[in-house]
């Protein structure tokens, strides 16, 4: 089995026996001379493979935005991702994993992330948001970005495990919100004052960052106590929202993965730690690209 090259969400045009067209979720691989495509994230094995040996990338397709057309010769297929960047990407990829035989992923059972994300995108795929800004919100690359610039810090400071878990938690609060205010039991209100709450927190780590490296830890423990709090805010109430419709269990542990990037030992530790000035100022500018976005 070979080694993958990229892996992730794209969007795959299904075609009828009657001339029907559909885009469904999928999960796609690249290895070196192979382009696959996994009906599920955890699938064991492709339901369609695409030798990369000799193909063309042609796009988009007519009826999606963000969309390309793979023509190789174990036949053609229409693909897309989230943006034009996304786009890129992976045609970049291809590129570079052409010329090659076909060669197929290795199994894998458990995806992680890559999975939570998957059945997410499967879920939304079939509904209808309430408020299309809010959907974009939730789902859009820039919110991505700040989970990832988070747990980027969230490793570095502790350690992978811890890191992964936070991410895990986290994911699984935001999509739980999404969901629960799809069914009609979180309210626009009820999203506005988390939102509030948010926006008040990061403005707040934003303006802390502009001391980084100009002012120690301990010069700042007014500072770093006071953003402590706002993002406790922030954390209480998302847990208070989220409580009557979550299992016991599973609030603790979002309570415990919260509770890591909330306190001010963790924020001291940030702030002791000058290589992670990169992973702060991707974090800080997601933040701010949050807080330009209005909910309406």
């Amino acid at each position: 089995m070979a080694e993958v090259v990229k892996e992730g969400i794209l969007e795959w045009l299904k075609k009828g026996n009657l001339g029907s067209k559909k885009w469904k979720i999928v999960y796609a691989v690249i290895t070196p001379g192979g382009f696959h495509i996994f009906k599920d994230a955890n699938d064991l094995y492709p339901s369609r493979s695409y030798s990369l040996e000799s193909y063309s990338a042609e796009g988009p397709e007519k009826s999606k935005n963000f969309s390309f057309v793979l023509k190789t010769a174990d036949g053609t297929v229409a693909v897309a991702g989230e943006s034009d960047a996304d786009v890129v990407a992976w045609t970049e990829t291809l590129k570079q994993a052409s010329g090659h035989k076909i060669t197929y992923p290795p199994k894998k059972t458990h995806r992680g992330k890559e999975s939570i994300m998957f059945r997410a995108k499967k879920n939304i795929s079939g509904k209808v948001a309430t408020s299309a800004l809010l959907k974009q919100k939730i789902m859009n690359e820039e919110t991505r970005h700040l989970l990832d610039s988070l747990v980027a810090i969230v490793e570095r400071v502790t350690d992978a495990k811890t890191g992964a878990n936070v991410e895990k938690q986290l994911i699984k609060m935001v999509l739980k919100g999404y969901f629960q205010f799809e069914k009609g039991k979180i309210s626009m209100e009820q999203v506005r004052a988390i939102d509030a709450a948010l926006r008040k927190a990061f403005n707040q780590v934003e303006k802390l960052f502009a001391y980084f490296q100009v002012k120690p830890a301990h010069a700042l423990k007014e500072g770093i106590a006071r953003t402590a709090a706002f993002l406790q805010e922030a954390a209480a109430a998302v847990l208070s929202l989220l409580e009557p419709l979550v299992r016991t269990e599973n609030i603790v542990k979002m309570k415990e993965a919260l509770a890591i990037i909330t306190n001010e030992e963790f924020i001291f530790k940030v702030w002791d730690c000058p290589p992670l000035e990169q992973d702060l100022q991707s974090l800080i500018g997601a933040m701010s690209k949050y807080t330009q976005i209005e909910l309406s």
